[in-house]
């Protein structure tokens, strides 16, 4: 069941998940297939964490290559004369 969740983006992965928190939370459904959703839910929310981890990742390779190329931005230099 869970090589779905590998194809998914994080947006179909979230609407999967919110599916099925609202499944659970009718709570009219066998106990045995509440617990499989929330084990699938489980999944799809790694699956999501993954995904935000490899962009926080990504996000902070590109800041710190601005960084290099236009130096830190508090510098020092402060155009308005005023200090902290």
């Amino acid at each position: 069941m869970s090589d779905y969740i590998k194809e998914l983006t994080f947006e179909q992965a979230l609407e999967k998940l919110d599916s099925i928190v609202k499944k659970l939370e009718d709570a009219n459904s066998p106990l045995g297939d509440m617990i499989d959703l929330y084990e699938e839910g489980v999944r799809l929310s790694a699956h999501c964490f993954g995904i935000l981890s490899s962009y926080d990742e990504r996000l902070e390779r590109i800041s710190d290559h601005s960084l290099r190329l236009f130096g830190d931005a508090d510098d020092g230099n402060d155009t308005d004369g005023a200090s902290v």
